[in-house]
């Protein structure tokens, strides 16, 4: 008696379900996903680009995989002078691609470079190119001058470069110029550098707080204290919080103490991490009182933050 076809059907989905599929040599990437998270099978690591917004959720990811997930997701060209650390850990949401982008780059002298728009439909400029200009240990950049915008010449005399700050149009030229004006030693490039903390334009602000961050002077606390109490935009006040924990300077608490009252919880959470690079008895106190942050991770920021310094000394 031959077996039905039923035998058969019976059969075959048997031997379906109890065979595992065929790995595949390599499985992709899913969209955003890293290398090193698909290699260590933690797929929490991620960059994602979501029209002008950007998130990041990265733990100990290589430098080099997440400038490149940000090349092939936003298309930017990415310029890296010199060396970043091995990883990097980072994470927010859906922040505007310029300011996520600074916010990622925080600890460097990160230039951003506009173009005018391809499309002649289209009126305006955009984002094109971002240089990345890793400190040295002494909070210098490791190249003396910011890079040219495309089709100028390498060297830019610094009186040309003090005009282009104070009165230039469109802002992105300034922007550039007072990136590259914080590399000088000159007291006029300085002073240029902490009135552009005052520009109308919000990205002109950003660029002067990065580099204030990377050059570490102490003539900019006053300024940047300023910014952290004043500034409109929540993201400028967490960098100028960033900047003031890299300067480290006593002067700088009490400022930080008023501001672990800002509204914006991603403006405490600097505050934080920059009492703890100042440390001292006034920083420790400050910290007490953020433990009862509204916020769970301002609170557990504090916690350990204030385990820290009591424990070993202020951190690096």
């Amino acid at each position: 008696m031959q077996p039905s076809h039923a035998a058969y059907f019976r059969v075959l989905l048997c031997t379906l379900l109890l065979c595992p599929p065929l790995a595949s040599a390599a499985d992709p990437l899913r969209p955003g996903e890293t290398e090193a998270a698909r290699r260590t099978g933690k797929h929490r690591s991620f960059v994602e680009v979501r029209g002008d917004r950007l998130s990041v959720q990265l733990a100990e990811v290589p430098w080099s995989e997440v400038l490149q997930e940000l090349e092939r997701q936003t298309g930017l060209a990415f310029h890296l002078q010199g060396s970043l650390e091995e990883t990097v850990t980072a994470a927010f949401e859906a922040l505007p691609l310029a300011q996520g982008v600074r916010r990622l780059l925080r600890h460097t002298n990160c230039i951003l470079i506009y173009a005018g728009a391809q499309n002649p439909h289209k009126s305006g400029r955009h984002l094109a190119q971002v240089w990345i200009l890793p400190q040295r240990d002494g909070g210098q950049s490791d190249t003396a001058q910011a890079p040219p915008p495309p089709g100028r010449g390498a060297e830019v005399p610094l009186e040309a470069l003090l005009q282009t700050a104070r009165a230039a149009e469109p802002r992105e030229e300034r922007e550039q110029a007072v990136a590259a004006l914080a590399a000088y030693r000159d007291p006029r490039a300085q002073d240029a550098v902490l009135q552009a903390l005052q520009d109308t334009e919000e990205h002109v602000r950003w660029s002067t707080v990065a580099a204030l961050s990377t050059v570490r002077d102490a003539a900019a606390v006053d300024p940047l204290s300023h910014a952290l109490l004043e500034d409109a935009s929540a993201d400028l006040r967490a960098g100028a919080a960033d900047a003031l924990g890299e300067i480290a300077s006593p002067r700088a608490l009490a400022a930080l103490q008023r501001a672990l009252g800002d509204e914006a919880v991603e403006v405490r959470q600097s505050v934080v991490e920059a009492l703890g690079r100042i440390g001292g008895e006034q920083a420790i106190v400050a910290l007490q009182s953020a433990l009862g942050d509204a916020d769970p991770d301002v609170q557990n920021m504090a916690a350990a933050v204030l385990q820290q310094l009591t424990s070993g000394g202020a951190r690096d």
